[in-house]
């Protein structure tokens, strides 16, 4: 693949392809792009109906941009991957085939709650906001209950960052992370241990979330496979929206993640 260095490169590249009917599943700021290139994580395969990036990291991560009836190119791939996409539901935008020709095979499908009720406005007892010494913890938390390939973990400089903005939860057991801008919260982890599950921290993670967010919506991501989540998000007026995503993962068979 062929390494990105310039945002400028990038802009070009990608601007080919922002016209109508296109399929993508790209969705970064221009922050997100410039410090990931900065970094030297970006790498692109370009075709005629296509353009494919990978953004590396300890599992690399796959995007697409692909015109009406076209094809990807080849891409070999080396390292564990991970390709998510998101659509309408009962409008799949049918990319199954090239993902699987890349050799990555379908793993979970995810369906977005909303959420538009009244919420709390304090927080429940026993949860307060992450302070940095808490960054391990949180690390350990979801690196035990989300899984590495598909549970689209953040990194270390990630969580610190949530630290500093408010948007890292802790409590005994458990940690929540989101985001918002004022108008839509979303709910990004919610991790509870194995020990603590069933005595309320769960909820009062998400309890908090819906105080400390101050929004007038909210959303978040479950697996379709995870009826214990469901039922939690839904007990607070959550229900599913419009929008389903497929998780598509490839791992190398002398590789572990």
């Amino acid at each position: 693949m062929n390494r990105l260095t310039k945002f400028d490169k990038f802009s070009a590249l990608t601007g080919e392809f922002m016209q109508r009917g296109v399929r993508t599943n790209f969705f970064k700021s221009r922050e997100q792009i410039e410090r990931a290139i900065s970094d030297g994580s970006v790498y692109y395969e370009l075709c005629e109906t296509s353009l494919l990036l990978i953004f590396s990291g300890k599992v690399d991560k796959l995007y697409f941009m692909l015109l009406s009836g076209g094809r990807f190119p080849e891409l070999h791939l080396e390292r564990s991957t991970v390709c998510e996409y998101a659509y309408k539901t009962g409008s799949s935008p049918d990319v199954a085939d090239e993902l699987v020709k890349l050799g990555l095979l379908h793993s979970a499908n995810r369906e977005r709650y909303e959420f538009a009720g009244t919420f709390p406005s304090e927080f429940p007892a026993g949860v307060r906001f992450a302070v940095q010494n808490d960054l391990g913890f949180a690390e350990e938390v979801l690196s035990v209950c989300f899984d590495p390939l598909t549970g689209c973990l953040p990194t270390r400089d990630e969580l610190s960052s949530d630290i500093a903005a408010r948007h890292l939860l802790v409590a005994d057991g458990g940690v929540l992370r989101f985001s918002t801008d004022g108008t839509v919260g979303e709910l990004n982890h919610l991790a509870v241990l194995p020990k603590a599950r069933r005595s309320g921290v769960g909820s009062a993670l998400v309890t908090a979330f819906l105080a400390a967010a101050s929004a007038r919506r909210f959303r978040l991501w479950v697996r379709t496979d995870n009826p214990v989540a469901q039922a939690l998000y839904r007990r607070f007026g959550f229900a599913p929206g419009r929008f389903r995503s497929e998780v598509f993962t490839f791992t190398p068979k002398d590789q572990s993640v």
